[in-house]
C-alpha cells in the first residue's frame, strides 16, 4: 500500500514566540508522523533547491504562518505552488484563548 504523504512548511521567523510554535508543531507532527510527513524549508524554497521545489510541488502542502505578512504562503504562491491548507497560528492562539502578546 503507496503510504501518502504531506509536506509541511513551518514559519521560518526569528525572535517571535509565534514563529517557534509553528516551527515546534510541524517538528511535533513530524515526529509523530515520520513516514507521512516531510517538512519544507522555506529558504530552500527561496533559494530554488531542486529537491525542495519537487516535493512541494509533489505532495500537498499544508503552510503554518506565524507572523502578519504571512511569508511562508507567500514564498510558496510566488512559486507557483498551491497550498492544500494555510494555517495562521495567531488566529488558532486566539481561538484557544492561548496569548502571545508581547512575548519574546
Amino acid at each position: 500500500m503507496h503510504k501518502k504523504i504531506v509536506a509541511i512548511l513551518p514559519c521560518n521567523g526569528v525572535g517571535r514566540v509565534v514563529s517557534t510554535i509553528t516551527r515546534e508543531s510541524a517538528y511535533k507532527i513530524h515526529a509523530l508522523r515520520p513516514e507521512t510527513t516531510i517538512l519544507i524549508s522555506s529558504p530552500d524554497l527561496i533559494a530554488d533547491n531542486p529537491e525542495t521545489l519537487l516535493n512541494a510541488k509533489k505532495y500537498p502542502l499544508i503552510v503554518i504562518d506565524g507572523c502578519k505578512p504571512r511569508c511562508g504562503s507567500n514564498i510558496v504562491k510566488a512559486k507557483g505552488i498551491k497550498p492544500v491548507l494555510e494555517i495562521y497560528a495567531p488566529l488558532v492562539c486566539a481561538d484557544k484563548k492561548i496569548s502571545i502578546a508581547g512575548e519574546t
